[in-house]
């Protein structure tokens, strides 16, 4: 019987090792690809962000098999919420990260809460119309988001007084993912 567990393990043992290989290979070649190049790291940036939201929207219908549409509006609080604190309010962006994070999972929460009881369509009806509002009320309040224009000039994130090139944010953002 021990012998059958060994070999069950090591197939599996097998397959991290190969697919980390393969991560590691995709972020190098991503990486190489980018290069000096400002558009393309732009480009690796935003697909770095819809990466973490496609992430944020794949762990829970995997996990727990529950389809929330209302990651866009999650993702949009916590970006608002640097914006809003570091620009109009003159914080460093990590303090609007940790009240963007704060703020957002507080929403999440109560949307969570009002909905526990929905699953299948229903669930993914619900949390998508909350989206659209969410998106429709960004529109409504120009004063705070900056309107259709949003919120310019994010100041970067400082580490201990080194501010990091613009390469070694995107980099950060990859391996991050």
């Amino acid at each position: 019987m021990t012998a059958a567990v060994i070999t069950t393990t090591r197939p599996a043992i097998r397959t991290v090792a190969g697919e980390l290989g393969i991560c590691l290979a995709v972020v190098a070649g991503v990486l190489l690809w980018m290069g000096p190049s400002l558009y393309r790291q732009d480009l690796v940036f935003l697909a770095a962000t819809y990466a973490l939201v496609a992430l944020g929207m794949y762990l829970p219908f995997v996990l727990a098999g529950s389809l929330s549409m209302a990651y866009s509006a999650y993702a949009a609080i916590g970006a608002y919420a640097v914006a809003y604190l570091s620009v109009d309010r003159g914080l460093s962006p990590w303090w609007g990260w940790l009240a963007g994070a704060l703020v957002a999972g507080a929403v999440a929460l109560v949307l969570a809460i009002s909905t526990r009881k929905l699953s299948g369509f229903y669930l993914a009806a619900v949390t998508l119309l909350f989206a659209i509002a969410f998106e429709h009320w960004l529109g409504d309040a120009a004063t705070i988001t900056g309107g259709a224009s949003g919120i310019s000039g994010i100041p970067v994130p400082s580490l201990f007084g080194w501010d990091p090139p613009r390469y070694a944010q995107v980099v950060a953002a990859v391996v991050f993912v």
